[in-house]
């Protein structure tokens, strides 16, 4: 019991020390490139929003709520369909391991 205890905190550290160093090299990354095209590109913007009237802004609600709904539909299917895959994936595995045994 302890030995798994102590595997665990092991394990823990290790992702710990390994998420610090990709994080720290994102960060770094990130700078470079901020950097880079600031001194490239200007202090202006890379793209430039273009300029919408309130009215079409408020048009295009129902547009983004039915986009959002359907975006969380889709990802709620694909959660489910990947426990089934998940699901059937292990019980074919066991089914051909124990009759092959």
């Amino acid at each position: 019991m302890a030995a798994a205890s102590l595997d665990a905190r092991r394990d823990s550290a290790e992702l710990d020390v390994k998420s610090r160093t990709s994080i720290s090299g994102i960060v770094v990354s990130a700078v470079v490139a901020a950097v880079t095209s600031q001194e490239i590109l200007g202090v202006g913007h890379a793209l430039t929003p273009a300029a919408w009237p309130a009215r079409l802004r408020l048009a295009s609600l129902p547009l983004y709520v039915g986009l959002g709904t359907v975006s969380g539909i889709t990802a709620l299917l694909f959660k489910r369909m990947t426990a089934v895959a998940l699901t059937l994936t292990l019980t074919l595995t066991l089914t051909l391991t124990s009759s092959s045994g």
